[in-house]
C-alpha cells in the first residue's frame, strides 16, 4: 500500500513589539509559510509544535505599522524555536494647524487626497494621520471660517513623522452690502450700519451705499441703522456670510423725526 510520511515539526514562538516604547504589540497578524496566528495581549506569538522542520520566513503586520520579515528561523523536530523580538515601525504624520495669527485651530479637518484617511484638529490645533508610509502625499485642510489650503509633503523615513512648519489657514471674507435712503433728502451720507452680532460698523455713502467685509460665518442680531434726527431701523435675522461672496440686505429708508410746533396769532 501507498505509505506517507509526516514532515517532523517544531514550535516557533516570538514577541511583536513596537519599536518606539518596545511596548508588546497585541493583534499583529504573524504568517510563517502557509501558518498564520495574531499576538496576544503580551505581544507573544506561538505555532506550537505544527511548523514543519527546516528553515523558515516570518512576516509580521500590523494596521499603522510598517510589515517587518525575518529570515532564517531553523525549525528543529520537537523543539521549541524562539525567533526572538521582532519590532515594528509604527507610521504616522503629524502637524499643527494655525490662523494668520498662529493661534490654533481645532476641529480642522486635515485629509490625504485620493484616500479616506483623515485627521481632526484638536483644541492645540494638533492632527494625527497614521498609517502613511515613507512618500509624497497631498493634504487638504478645511476649516469653518477659513480658506481651504492643499499642499504636498514628503514624508522622508518611515516611523512618527512632525512636520517641520505649521499650518497657516487664511481666514475665508466675504462682503455684506446694502443702501440707506433718507426720507426727503438728496443726500443719503452719513447713516451708521451696525452689525448687531459683534457692534462692528460702517457708515453709507451720499447715494447711501455701504458695504463690510467680514470673516465667513454666521452672524445673528442682524443690522441696526442709525443717523441723528431719524428713526432708527433695523432689520432681524441671521445674516449668512460666505467666502469670496457678497450677501445684500434689503433697501431701507430712514424716516425722518418729528415734533409739534405751536403758537398763537393776534
Amino acid at each position: 500500500p501507498l505509505v506517507t510520511l509526516l514532515r517532523k515539526t517544531g514550535t516557533v514562538t516570538g514577541t511583536v513589539r513596537d519599536i518606539s516604547g518596545l511596548s508588546p504589540l497585541q493583534g499583529a497578524s504573524v504568517t510563517l509559510g502557509t501558518l498564520s496566528t495574531v499576538t496576544d495581549g503580551s505581544g507573544v506569538f506561538t505555532f506550537a509544535d505544527n511548523v514543519p522542520v527546516g528553515t523558515h520566513d516570518i512576516t509580521v503586520s500590523l494596521t499603522d505599522y510598517r510589515a517587518e520579515s525575518v529570515s532564517g528561523v531553523t525549525v528543529t523536530a520537537g523543539i521549541t524555536t524562539n525567533a526572538g523580538n521582532i519590532d515594528l515601525t509604527p507610521l504616522s504624520l503629524a502637524g499643527t494647524v494655525v490662523d494668520g495669527s498662529g493661534a490654533a485651530i481645532a476641529s480642522a479637518t486635515v485629509s490625504v487626497e485620493g484616500t479616506a484617511v483623515s485627521a481632526i484638529t484638536n483644541a492645540s490645533g494638533n492632527f494625527v494621520i497614521p498609517g502613511l508610509e515613507p512618500g509624497s502625499y497631498q493634504l487638504v485642510v478645511t476649516a469653518s471660517g477659513f480658506v481651504e489650503r492643499a499642499l504636498t509633503i514628503t514624508i522622508p523615513d518611515p516611523g512618527v513623522y512632525t512636520l517641520p512648519f505649521d499650518i497657516s489657514l487664511n481666514t475665508a471674507f466675504g462682503a455684506l452690502s446694502g443702501t440707506v435712503r433718507l426720507e426727503n433728502s438728496t443726500s443719503h451720507l452719513g447713516v451708521r450700519v451696525t452689525l448687531n452680532a459683534d457692534a462692528s460698523f460702517v457708515d453709507t455713502d451720499i447715494n447711501g451705499n455701504w458695504s463690510m467685509s467680514l470673516p465667513a460665518a454666521v452672524y445673528s442680531g442682524g443690522v441696526t441703522y442709525s443717523k441723528a434726527d431719524y428713526v432708527d431701523q433695523s432689520q432681524a435675522g441671521d445674516i449668512t456670510i460666505s467666502y469670496n461672496a457678497q450677501s445684500t440686505q434689503p433697501l431701507v429708508t430712514l424716516l425722518r423725526k418729528t415734533g409739534t410746533v405751536t403758537g398763537t396769532v393776534r
